[in-house]
């Protein structure tokens, strides 16, 4: 599967999740497997996915970063003390913006710096920790 669309099914799953949990009446177990799911996916995005396009120029080092800043501003939202229906969609309005980016600037490093065979094994790498993550969010949310 490409990168992207690996990507945009996991960045949807997370806003479906969202919007689900704002039309709940009682949210709060499923906004604490959503919150480990949402973790682990900005873990494996910046684990795998920016280590591989970090090549220590000037403008990938500037992407980086800024995307590290949106990641560290939703890690801080997640920390909600109540889940409101308002405090859910402002989650998600800081989580699309960070999506966006990463589709406007991250993908595109990763189609210039990448081969399509280092892209499609990065893609399968990302896939098996994904899919690993969502098994342990599941995990924690049974505990």
């Amino acid at each position: 599967m490409e990168l992207l669309e690996l990507l945009k099914r996991a960045h949807r799953q997370v806003t479906t999740g969202l919007d689900q949990l704002a039309n709940s009446v009682d949210g709060q177990p499923a906004f604490e497997n959503l919150q480990a799911v949402i973790r682990e996916q900005l873990r494996v995005e910046r684990d795998y996915i920016f280590a591989e396009v970090s090549d220590g120029s000037r403008a990938t080092t500037n992407t980086l970063k800024a995307l590290e800043a949106q990641q560290s501003t939703i890690l801080e939202k997640l920390d909600l003390s109540e889940v409101t229906p308002e405090s859910l969609m402002n989650l998600k309005q800081l989580i699309l913006k960070y999506f966006a980016a990463v589709q406007d600037r991250l993908l595109p490093l990763v189609r210039q710096l990448l081969s399509t065979s280092e892209r499609e094994e990065l893609a399968q790498v990302v896939a098996d920790a994904l899919e690993e993550c969502v098994f342990v969010a599941g995990m924690v949310a049974a505990v």
